[in-house]
């Protein structure tokens, strides 16, 4: 009986565990690439975009997720970045730079 309560509870420690990950207002203009890598993985969605002469890294993540009443849903989350920083984040909507390429 213990071990069968040991596996269940570990069980349920890793889920909740592999289910957590930093929401996009953690980061903060400033931090790098290796801090999104950390939190999110590495993506293979990447954009590059020169404006006004400054050429800004866009990755983007889509992370999908049952919500109860609405089903499955996709979230897409944006990182800019110019060099090895970030510029700005962005939810669901593409940033700025992207929006005349992106449909």
């Amino acid at each position: 009986m213990k071990t069968k309560t040991f596996i269940i509870f570990s069980l349920i420690i890793l889920v909740i565990a592999c289910s957590t990950r930093k929401p996009i207002g953690y980061f903060q203009p400033g931090m790098t690439k290796q801090d999104v890598v950390r939190e999110y993985g590495d993506t293979p969605i990447k954009t590059f975009r020169t404006v006004e002469g400054k050429t800004f890294e866009i990755w983007q993540y889509d992370f999908t997720h049952f919500r109860y009443g609405w089903g499955w849903m996709t979230n897409k989350v944006y990182f800019v970045f110019e060099g090895d920083k970030i510029v700005s984040t962005h939810l669901q909507e593409p940033p700025p730079v992207l929006r005349a390429i992106v449909k």
